[in-house]
């Protein structure tokens, strides 16, 4: 499953929006894997029931935080924050992992934004990184395709 995170009114906090509408349109491509998209705004605790029903998830969101264009990385469980009103993949996999005995590959797919004010319009530094990040996840999903035969 993808899963992709954002706010549609924040600029190139899109990004991962946009990622999940973009694999959407590619998923066919990849016989072998069934592959379900899903978008939101945040991640909430009812997230971990959508979790269990999946052997892979990638949550895609846009990154202020990292230095290249995109960053895959393996998510680890992280303890909760009961102060928080939204929730962490790591967070759902600590959840998932100590309530139901979840096992999965659970992915974070950082896409580089720019431009985070209240704006429907994607920077273009984003799109460009959008298109890049587009084509690494699809390379990566061939290679896992083909790994499954």
């Amino acid at each position: 499953m993808i899963f992709g995170i954002g706010n549609p009114a924040r600029g190139d906090d899109r990004l991962g929006l946009l990622f999940t509408e973009h694999m959407e349109k590619l998923k066919n491509k990849w016989p072998g894997l069934q592959i379900d998209t899903t978008q939101n705004y945040q991640l909430n605790i009812e997230d971990v029931l959508l979790l269990l029903k999946y052997d892979l998830v990638i949550f895609a969101d846009a990154s202020k935080e990292i230095s290249s264009q995109y960053k895959l990385e393996k998510v680890k469980p992280k303890e909760l924050s009961f102060s928080m009103h939204s929730f962490s993949p790591g967070m759902l996999l600590q959840i998932a992992q100590e309530y139901y005995n979840f096992s999965a590959h659970i992915w974070q797919f950082h896409i580089a934004g720019n431009q985070w004010g209240y704006s429907e319009a994607i920077s273009s530094i984003g799109k460009k990184n959008l298109k890049t990040a587009i084509r690494f996840i699809s390379l990566w999903m061939e290679k896992l395709s083909l790994h499954l035969k």
